[in-house]
């Protein structure tokens, strides 16, 4: 009796489904074709990216080059603040021959007001100096020592006030200023040397001068700061009694807040 041979399913089946094998085959070549899309994506985009990156190196570097190229060529810029555009100086002042007629120096500006008080009450102005953390009382500043000492001598008989005379330097700081500054302090040394002369003379100052220098603009703030503080009393210099005693306030606030 024959056998009855079997069908050979390994290519086909009944029910006309693809065998194991093929599947297989075509999972691979699919994987196999995915996953060289995937690497030729990544390769192109590294590619892509260097060459960009390159470039944009590249114009960088070309705007840096013309950058300071043009910087080289082009005039340095102006700055707008004046103090920056004015050339400064030390202050040099024509320094006269002053003589003090003093009446005390203390450690305490406290006392120092005390026995101004004092000589007011017996009608003897004074003026409170301050200078290196001291406070001389003074009661004038002459042109010449023998105007001092005459001074000095009716001082001691008729109201028996103790003073003494001495040299009276005006102290000048080593601050830098401009020129503007430099001429207007020269220019109120010049004025107050002049009208104390005329006191001495016994003249009439005339405030025309002294209205214009301590109203006129200057760029400056300390400069400005002493003008605000004096020129409110300078009806003074219209009084004998008062004019000798306001320039004596007037140039020791000049040293204190001008020229140190």
């Amino acid at each position: 009796m024959k056998k009855r041979k079997k069908k050979n399913y390994s290519s086909i089946r009944g029910s006309g489904q693809a065998s194991p094998q093929f599947m297989n085959y075509l999972k691979r070549f699919a994987r196999n074709i995915f996953m060289n899309k995937f690497v030729l994506a990544i390769g192109s985009g590294l590619i892509v990216g260097s060459v960009f990156g390159l470039v944009f190196l590249q114009l960088i570097h070309g705007d840096r080059e013309e950058q300071a190229l043009n910087d080289a060529q082009s005039p340095p810029t102006q700055q707008s603040s004046a103090s920056s555009t004015q050339d400064t100086t030390e202050i040099t002042i024509e320094d006269p021959d002053l003589y003090a007629v003093q009446i005390g120096v203390f450690r305490e500006r406290e006392n120092a007001e005390i026995n101004k008080q004092q000589l007011q009450r017996r009608h003897i102005e004074s003026v409170i100096w301050e200078r290196d953390n001291e406070y001389f009382l003074l009661h004038s500043i002459l042109s010449s020592e023998s105007s001092a000492k005459k001074i000095n001598e009716q001082l001691l008989d008729d109201d028996d006030v103790e003073t003494f005379i001495k040299k009276w330097d005006i102290y000048v700081g080593n601050k830098q200023i401009t020129d503007e500054e430099l001429q207007w302090i020269n220019r109120f040394m010049s004025l107050w040397t002049e009208s104390l002369k005329q006191i001495e003379a016994g003249e009439a100052i005339p405030s025309s001068s002294w209205e214009t220098l301590l109203t006129e603009e200057v760029d400056s703030s300390f400069i400005s700061e002493f003008q605000v503080k004096v020129v409110d009393r300078l009806a003074s210099l219209q009084k004998p009694e008062e004019a000798h005693i306001y320039l004596v306030y007037m140039l020791g606030l000049f040293e204190q807040k001008i020229i140190n």
